[in-house]
């Protein structure tokens, strides 16, 4: 439940940068970054796109926890929450953070399948749903498409 500590920690600072363990920074320079997150709505991913969409690594009811337009979430665009920063401004508050706590907080949303191996091949893995959930990725991925 990253999503709490990192709620918890944005309660006293103007921004966040959430790095799993395996997660390492070639830079200390973060300025660049920063300023992106600044411009662009107050969030920024650090990971590459996963090559399938979110709809196939998202189990279908965290969909009636979300508005969602489905188009959305079969494009070709899922990005990792491995690292990412978060800036804390009312934009992320009000569409992403709150969204995401809540769901957090309910078990039928953040994991309502408890299959997170999503190594299964489907033939297109931007139209099909593999059968596995990606919990907190998936509420990001939802949230910010």
């Amino acid at each position: 439940m990253k999503i709490l500590v990192i709620t918890k920690v944005l309660l006293e600072t103007p921004l966040v940068i959430w790095m799993d363990a395996s997660v390492r920074f070639l830079s200390s320079d973060l300025s660049p970054e920063i300023a992106l997150a600044k411009n662009n709505g107050g969030l920024v991913f650090f990971s590459t796109v996963t090559g399938h969409s979110s709809y196939a690594v998202t189990d279908p009811g965290m969909y009636q926890y979300f508005p969602t337009d489905l188009r959305q979430q079969k494009r070709p665009i899922h990005v990792q929450t491995t690292a990412f920063m978060v800036v804390n401004n009312q934009e992320v508050v009000r569409h992403v953070l709150w969204w995401w706590i809540l769901c957090a907080l309910d078990k039928w949303c953040i994991a309502p399948n408890e299959n997170d191996d999503c190594s299964t091949m489907v033939k297109d893995t931007f139209n099909d749903y593999i059968g596995c959930h990606r919990c907190d990725q998936s509420a990001a991925n939802v949230l910010v498409s």
